[in-house]
């Protein structure tokens, strides 16, 4: 190319950077008061910045990083972090303010708790006045972008609950001055600058800290304020390559800053001329750079592919998990409808069965009453057998000690059973507010599912598993306390039965004694006083009866209740899993877009740098070769 048409091209571009750099100078005058202090004057350009610059969602969302310049931000009227911190720092040197844009870690709307942070996704600003630098944040500071879905999706999932994907980001305008001279005490909470001498602390916060939320822990910077005065009024790319260097001292994962600051700086580097003694030195630094850059993307990628394989594992368990929960409950809640329907027919047998048992008690009892022995006043002098009275009152008296314990036995069980009624009762009251407060559980898993709170679903997702199995065991509970409960009744007929039948016998025995041993008042009161027992403990029996028919119908209505519990569990899960399944999908695409694009832009920084490594090598030989075959004079002497 002509040396005139070289020169030509060299001062048009010239002259429209200083064409472009007037009209931010003369635009950043117009908006600010120039007899305020430079403090003041930052101030007034992060007020102008914050209320008409906007957010580019659509970039955002299409992970399109343009790097616009200020001037075209200024045209656009919106931009990136990247777009407002450069607009920022463009506007403050244009009036004389020493500003500077700070790469930095954040924790924005695709952070979640956990994840390693191996790269700065964040840009915020430093300007320095009344000998203090002060923070900066203007994207922050202009308002919040959240994740939504469209207004066609919206209206799907608001009229036919169809679940809709947060696929479009908004931004909402907020001006917040809390992001103008940040205090540095706040800083770790939303965001950290990749290299923490801007704390400007001898023992600033840890970046350990910030990734985990941890107990405050601190490092060691005692040089801050002298590789501050490294950096100013370095060239920008420059800056940028000492910032990420020392910045890998904080997060030693963060090779992609690194290999990205020298990529910078080696674009500058002039590689299409002619190698000789003076310059050789340049082309051997420039062999070291593109190592450097190549071997940082390297361990780059490695670390990011580890990080999403992990992370797919990550959101492919929780997905199981939920699943499986999901199946749980739908499970659940089949079984108890068959159960239910079963348990229902059982119950009217049962029911009338208990009906027939009271009935069939209470007819015993009465009949019982007609056997009762009057006195006799006048009878016959019938010849009286003393060895067969003695025989049959020793038949009498051989039952006395098993009715005493009987009498005991029966007794404690018509007690034990109310105990066993109450204790069933809590088991109930503890099921169904259990059961509510799964239910509550799903709604708010629902929720965190729509608002897109990945921590607070893995937390919900974590107790309702929890909380399921709290309710699976005390439906065991239940299922055991049934069968002690039948077990106990089954137990108490049977002994109450074999009280009865010794007791019938005795009266008997005892109503011909009464008639043999010439109708003694003794014997007949003992028969009657037995006749007594007889009827009371059927009317026990009665009430035993009854309790168990009142047990069984309010286990109907506990039935039906846990039925309606579950019924209503299972038309809730499953619209929180179709939300689920839309969400995890979502999330899953957006991280994979993330990491397809940071790995494109390693793997051609990575792969140019190789190839400008490939060029250099192959002049130094060339060089070298040229060396053999005409050394210089001074080789010779």
């Amino acid at each position: 190319m002509p040396k005139k048409l070289l020169i030509i091209l060299f001062l048009v571009g010239f002259l429209k950077g200083v064409s472009a750099q007037d009209k931010i100078h003369d635009f950043t005058l117009s908006i600010i008061d120039t007899t305020e202090s430079e403090y003041f004057q930052a101030s007034d350009i992060f007020n102008w910045i914050t209320l008409n610059i906007s957010y580019d969602t659509r970039a955002f969302k299409k992970l399109l990083f343009n790097n616009y310049s200020p001037e075209e931000t200024l045209k656009r009227r919106k931009g990136l972090c990247f777009e407002y911190a450069t607009l920022f720092s463009a506007m403050c040197q244009s009036v004389g303010i020493e500003s500077y844009m700070i790469n930095a870690y954040d924790k924005g709307i695709e952070y979640y708790k956990g994840k390693p942070i191996i790269r700065t996704k964040h840009s915020i600003n430093v300007f320095y006045s009344d000998s203090t630098w002060h923070f900066v944040d203007a994207t922050a500071g202009s308002g919040s972008i959240y994740a939504c879905p469209n207004f066609y999706r919206k209206a799907l999932q608001t009229f036919f609950d169809v679940p809709a994907a947060k696929t479009d980001f908004k931004f909402q305008v907020h001006q917040n001055y809390d992001y103008f001279d940040i205090i540095t005490d706040k800083l770790p909470g939303k965001f950290y600058p990749l290299d923490p001498k801007w704390y400007q602390s001898q023992n600033p916060l840890s970046f350990f800290y910030f990734l985990n939320d941890s107990f405050p822990e601190t490092v060691e910077y005692i040089n801050y304020e002298e590789e501050i005065e490294n950096v100013r009024f370095k060239d920008l790319t420059d800056f940028y390559r000492l910032e990420a260097f020392n910045g890998l001292k904080y997060n030693p994962n963060n090779y992609f800053d690194l290999g990205l600051a020298y990529s910078n700086c080696s674009n500058k580097y002039i590689l299409d001329r002619e190698i000789n003694e003076t310059n050789k030195w340049q082309f051997e630094k420039y062999l070291e750079d593109y190592d450097l850059i190549s071997e940082s993307f390297s361990k780059y990628l490695n670390i990011a592919d580890s990080i999403y394989r992990i992370r797919k594992f990550e959101l492919k368990k929780l997905n199981s998990d939920h699943g499986r929960l999901t199946k749980k409950i739908d499970t659940k809640a089949k079984s108890a409808k068959s159960s239910f329907r079963s348990v229902q027919e059982r119950y009217w047998r049962k029911d009338f069965s208990y009906e027939k048992k009271q009935g069939n008690l209470l007819l015993k009892s009465e009949r019982l009453k007609l056997r009762y022995l009057e006195p006799v006043y006048s009878f016959d002098s019938v010849a009286v057998d003393s060895a067969e009275l003695a025989a049959l009152f020793e038949e009498a008296m051989q039952f006395k000690p098993l009715e005493d314990s009987l009498t005991v036995l029966v007794d404690s069980l018509f007690d034990d059973i109310d105990n066993k009624f109450r204790r069933d009762a809590i088991l109930d009251d503890s099921i169904n507010y259990e059961n509510f407060l799964f239910s509550r559980f799903i709604n708010q898993l629902f929720y965190f599912v729509q608002k897109g709170d990945e921590d607070m679903i893995k937390i919900f997702v974590d107790s309702m598993q929890m909380a399921y199995s709290d309710i699976a065991n005390l439906l065991l509970q239940k299922k055991g306390t049934k069968k002690v409960l039948q077990e106990e009744a089954g137990n108490y007929y049977s002994n109450s039965s074999q009280l009865l039948s010794g007791m019938s016998n005795q009266t008997t025995i005892l109503k011909k004694l009464f008639q043999k041993g010439n109708y003694t008042d003794s014997i007949r009161t003992l028969h009657n006083q037995l006749l007594d027992k007889q009827i009371n403990y059927y009317q026990q029996s009665m009430k035993y009866t009854r309790k168990l028919a009142n047990h069984n119908n309010l286990q109907a209505d506990f039935r039906k209740q846990n039925l309606r519990a579950l019924k209503n569990q299972r038309k809730l899960i499953k619209r929180e899993y179709k939300y689920f399944n839309v969400w995890n999908e979502t999330l899953m695409s957006r991280e994979t877009a993330w990491y397809e694009k940071d790995k494109e832009i390693a793997k051609q920084i990575k792969s140019q740098a190789q190839k400008n490594q490939r060029t250099v090598i192959s002049k130094i030989k060339k060089y070298e070769l040229q060396k053999e075959k005409h050394p210089s004079e001074k080789e010779l002497q």
